[in-house]
């Protein structure tokens, strides 16, 4: 009688004792890609003029897209909330053109492209004769690694 009565006892509170504490965060884990080997890549040196002022915020983010996949940094500018529009956007177009570029030259696909050097420097523009001030403008030397798809051999027709 004892064990008919040991197993139909409840069992709730056993099987609540036994479960492992919940975690306070979940992970989200997010896949990473893979930065490339220098040996099965290419590399192309691209220099941007750009000739509005860049601001401290912009400067740390683009120093920040060195050795980055160009889809995190372009997902990076996105989610930064202290960038106003006009700066986001110049960002954009910044990091987009030499992506255009290489899908138009060299047909690059836009998720094989990685960010390997970016360096800002300060171009001094003076002209005494028509403005007291002297404007500036930068360029900005970005280097990009990418993958080149191979190509397809297309089979001649029968006839």
């Amino acid at each position: 009688m004892n064990q008919i009565l040991y197993n139909n006892r409840c069992k709730c509170k056993e099987a609540f004792l036994s479960e492992d504490p919940p975690t306070k965060k979940r992970s989200i884990k997010k896949k990473t890609a893979k930065y490339p080997w220098l040996g099965e890549v290419s590399a192309k040196t691209f220099q941007i003029l750009y000739d509005d002022a860049l601001s401290l915020e912009m400067k740390l983010i683009l120093n920040s897209f060195q050795r980055k996949y160009l889809y995190y940094a372009i997902d990076d500018i996105l989610d930064k909330l202290e960038l106003n529009l006009k700066e986001r956007s110049n960002l954009l177009a910044v990091l987009s053109s030499p992506a255009l570029s290489l899908h138009n030259s060299s047909s690059v696909d836009f998720f094989d492209i990685w960010i390997h050097e970016l360096y800002i420097d300060k171009l001094l523009k003076a002209n005494r004769f028509l403005t007291s001030k002297s404007g500036s403008s930068y360029q900005i030397t970005i280097t990009i690694l990418y993958k080149k798809k191979k190509q397809k051999e297309v089979q001649k027709p029968l006839w």
